[in-house]
C-alpha cells in the first residue's frame, strides 16, 4: 500500500517533543513493503524548526517513512497565530497537492486540529482513495472542557464543522481512546458510531531495558545526585495541568520545609515560561525546568527517576505518551485522577484530583512516605499485555488492507 499521514506536529525519536506515533508505526509498515509519507507543518510548538532540518537531511533513508514539508507559520502561544498556523496547513497543503505525481491508496488525517482532516478531505476527493480520520485530542470539545475556549469561539465554531462532516464521510475513524463511539453518535449520529477502531498509543519496551544508559543525561542530571527526584517529561501547555501541581509543592514546602525532594520537569510548551514565572513567585527551590531532550533519551531520564508524575487536566480522551512511558518503567507514579486512563485500571499510582493543588500535596506526602518498591509492577505487566508498538501498528495495518480491497472491488 501507499500510505500517506497528514500530522502538523509529527515528530521522530531523536528530537524533543512526543508525536512519534505515526513514525514509529511507519517505520514497521515500511519494513513489511508499503510506502509511507508523512505530511508535516514547517514549525510546531512541540520541535520548533527542527522537523524540516531533520527532514533535510535524512532523506532517502532505507526503511524510513518519507516526509514532505508544508509551509505554516510560527507562533509563540495558543491563539489566533496558531489558529492561522493550522488554517496555513490546510491551505498551503492543498495547493501542494497539485504538484505531486504519486497517488495514495489511503489516506489518513490525524487531529489534534481538524484542518488536518479538512486536508485529508481534500485528498482523499483528489485521489479517489478511502480516508481514515484519526482522533488523538478532541478539538474543539477538550479546549473547551479545559476552560481554553468558548464554545462561541469562532474556531470551535469552525473546528466542530468539520469533525461532524469528517465522521459522516470517512471510511474509518481511529479513535486513541475507549469509548469514544458514544462521542460520535453524539456528533454526527447513532449510524456512524460502528466506524470507530480504537488503536491506542502504544510503546517499544525494548527501550527500557535494565542496562539503558545516556551519558548526556547522566551529566544534566549530576547535579541532582543524592536527592528523591520526581519527574515529569511532556508538553507544557494548557492541558497539562502544570500551574496546579506547582501550587500542589508550595503546599508541600511549606508542611515540610526541609525536605530533599526535587522535581524535575523537562519539555517545551506554549505555557512553559509562566509556569518558570510562577515557580519563582512562589520560591520553589526545589522545582527545576529544564531544556527538552530527544524523546529517544527519555526512557534514561525516567531511569534517574524516584517517582513519576503524569498530569493534566479534566479532559474527554486521553492516551498520552507520558502516562504510557511512566507505565512501562515500572517507577512509582503520581497521577491525575481521570476516567479511561490505563493506569486506571491497574490503579496502581497515587492519585490527585485535576486542579486540586492540596490532593496532589498530599499525594506527594504518601509517596515519599511510602515503600516505593511496591509501585509500577502491574503498570509495566500492562503496557507489555496491552501496549506493544508492534502489535497496534499490525491492527492498524489490517485495518487499512481491508479498506482498501473494499475500495478496489467497489471499482
Amino acid at each position: 500500500m501507499k500510505i500517506w499521514i497528514l500530522n502538523h506536529y509529527a515528530s521522530v525519536p531523536k528530537l524533543g517533543g512526543a508525536e512519534t506515533r505515526h513514525y514509529d508505526f511507519a517505520r514497521i509498515w515500511v519494513s513489511k513493503g508499503h510506502s509511507v509519507r508523512i505530511f508535516i507543518g514547517s514549525y510546531s510548538h512541540l520541535t520548533e524548526d527542527e522537523m524540516p532540518r531533520y527532514v533535510t537531511s535524512h532523506s532517502g533513508e532505507a526503511h524510513e517513512p518519507a516526509f514532505t514539508v508544508i509551509k505554516t507559520r510560527r507562533y509563540k502561544r495558543n491563539g489566533v497565530d496558531r489558529f492561522l498556523s493550522c488554517r496555513d496547513y490546510y491551505l498551503n497543503g492543498r495547493k501542494m497537492l497539485n504538484t505531486l505525481e504519486e497517488k495514495p491508496d489511503v489516506v489518513i488525517a490525524s487531529s489534534p486540529h481538524p484542518y488536518a482532516w479538512q486536508l485529508g478531505r481534500v485528498t482523499s476527493k483528489r485521489f479517489g482513495c478511502p480516508l481514515i480520520v484519526e482522533v488523538r485530542d478532541i478539538w474543539p470539545w477538550n479546549l473547551i472542557a479545559a476552560g481554553k475556549m468558548s464554545r462561541m469561539n469562532p474556531a470551535a465554531i469552525i473546528f466542530s464543522r468539520i469533525e461532524k462532516i469528517v465522521y459522516i464521510e470517512s471510511a474509518k475513524i481511529i479513535s486513541l481512546a475507549s469509548g469514544f463511539d458514544a462521542h460520535v453518535a453524539n456528533i454526527a449520529g447513532s449510524r456512524y458510531q460502528d466506524k470507530v477502531l480504537c488503536i491506542p498509543n502504544g510503546v517499544d519496551m525494548t527501550k527500557f531495558h535494565e542496562h539503558l544508559s545516556s551519558p548526556e543525561i547522566d551529566e544534566l542530571l549530576k547535579p541532582f545526585k543524592g536527592k528523591f527526584l520526581i519527574g515529569y517529561a511532556g508538553s507544557h501547555g494548557p492541558t497539562n495541568d502544570l500551574e496546579t501541581v506547582l501550587k500542589g509543592i508550595y503546599q508541600f514546602n511549606k508542611d515540610l520545609p526541609k525536605n530533599e525532594v526535587y522535581f524535575l520537569f523537562v519539555g517545551r510548551g506554549s505555557e512553559k515560561n509562566k509556569l518558570m514565572k510562577l515557580s519563582e513567585e512562589l520560591h520553589l527551590r526545589n522545582v527545576r525546568f529544564l531544556d527538552p531532550i530527544p524523546k529517544e533519551q527519555v526512557p534514561a531520564f525516567i531511569k534517574h527517576m524516584n517517582a513519576l508524575l503524569f498530569s493534566c487536566a479534566e479532559v474527554e480522551a486521553h492516551s498520552s505518551y507520558k502516562l504510557l512511558d511512566a507505565m512501562a518503567s515500572g517507577k512509582p507514579m503520581i497521577s491525575a485522577d481521570l476516567p479511561d486512563i490505563p493506569v486506571k485500571e491497574t490503579k496502581d499510582a497515587i492519585f490527585y484530583t485535576p486542579g486540586n493543588e492540596k490532593e496532589f500535596c498530599q499525594a506527594v506526602k504518601k509517596l515519599v512516605s511510602s515503600d516505593t518498591t511496591k509501585f509500577g509492577s502491574k503498570n509495566k505487566t500492562y503496557i507489555y499485555k496491552e501496549r506493544d508498538i508492534f502489535q497496534l501498528a499490525l491492527k492498524f495495518e489490517e485495518a487499512l488492507l481491508k479498506i482498501v480491497k473494499r475500495r478496489q472491488n467497489e471499482g
